[in-house]
């Protein structure tokens, strides 16, 4: 007789930064990054609270946009529309719309 294995419920979930998920994080963390280029550039503290007011708003959109989708879709979006990410080691040419066969 076999015995049960508990297997937790979030064991795939993305790595968190406090309480959000880092992705959801991700364009916060890239507002702060390009707000202290924009403001060592310019000397004003302005474009730094610019950029990170960018970053949280991107976020904002960003974890609605998750939330109302399937796992994966972000992925599968990227994939689809930019071939940055790969499908898989089998399937080198997924991009392909059609082929003449």
């Amino acid at each position: 007789m076999m015995e049960e294995i508990s297997i937790p419920e979030f064991i795939d979930a993305p790595p968190q930064v406090f309480i959000w998920d880092f992705d959801d994080m991700a364009p916060v963390l890239a507002g702060v990054a390009m707000g202290a280029i924009v403001q060592y550039v310019s000397e004003s503290m302005l474009g730094f609270i610019g950029c990170v007011f960018v970053g949280v708003i991107m976020s904002y959109y960003y974890i609605k946009f998750k939330r109302n989708r399937l796992p994966g879709t972000l992925a599968h979006i990227l994939y689809c529309y930019t071939g940055l990410i790969p499908l898989n080691k089998r399937f080198n040419n997924g991009l392909l719309q059609r082929t003449n066969e």
